[in-house]
């Protein structure tokens, strides 16, 4: 049975004198006094978000890098709309339909920065900087280039690199899915992405200007109704037609 002891520690950051409580003799000493490790502590996320916001500016066209919600052109409606939805078990997708022009790409982003910067949590670890989520951008037309490239001996490797970055990211933003041409590579390449972020249910944003149905057309009968009914069954969808 363990007995629980008061000790005393000074603390490395103030050199304060400060009680903690002994649970058993494997509980090492704290380093900080309880203020000093909150400050530490916010401090790592601070450097997580920072280097968060890093990765994502660099995924970020420079068009979209410097949205303003108060410019008359923007889509303020739909961003009211979608800032408050965050991932779910039940939907861990959403997407955004609609004609070109509607600022889905804007509020993409835009989303796509908070739910990043969402999924830094404190570490218990003053000493420990919380991990940074794997994040991922792509549209439609740079991932029908990539499936090719997995048949260009140069850059076959780079493209199944960048395919399985892809399905694996922490955060997924998909730009103007259904704008890439359905050949059979692009169309396995393409189930083969939604199918695994499906069974992870791995947070993924995506825009496009036709629904579900509509995206896999052309696609091998085997897989339109299975990919499509994957989007559908993910995704809370915002319908701007």
């Amino acid at each position: 049975m363990n007995t629980t002891t008061e000790e005393t520690a000074e603390c490395w950051q103030c050199q304060t004198t400060f009680k903690w409580t002994r649970a058993d003799c494997f509980t090492p000493t704290p380093s900080f006094c309880s203020p000093c490790t909150a400050d530490a502590i916010a401090a790592n996320v601070s450097k997580a978000r920072q280097a968060a916001e890093a990765a994502m500016l660099k995924l970020t066209p420079a068009r979209y890098q410097t949205t303003d919600t108060a410019h008359p052109d923007f889509n303020l409606c739909l961003w009211e709309e979608i800032q408050s939805w965050r991932p779910t078990d039940s939907f861990p997708w959403l997407g955004m339909i609609g004609p070109t022009g509607g600022s889905k790409t804007r509020c993409a982003f835009l989303l796509f920065r908070e739910i990043v910067l969402g999924k830094i949590r404190p570490s218990r670890n003053p000493d420990a900087i919380p991990p940074i989520p794997s994040i991922a951008v792509v549209t439609a037309y740079q991932f029908a280039e990539t499936v090719a490239a997995q048949f260009a001996d140069a850059r076959q490797a780079t493209a199944k690199e960048s395919l399985s970055r892809l399905s694996k990211a922490d955060v997924l933003l998909f730009d103007d899915l259904g704008k890439q041409r359905n050949t059979p590579a692009v169309a396995d390449a393409l189930f083969a992405l939604f199918d695994h972020r499906h069974a992870a249910n791995l947070p993924t944003i995506w825009t496009a200007n036709t629904p579900p149905e509509r995206i896999v057309e052309g696609m091998n009968a085997d897989l339109t109704a299975p990919l499509a009914g994957r989007i559908r069954e993910c995704s809370h969808i915002i319908n701007l037609f």
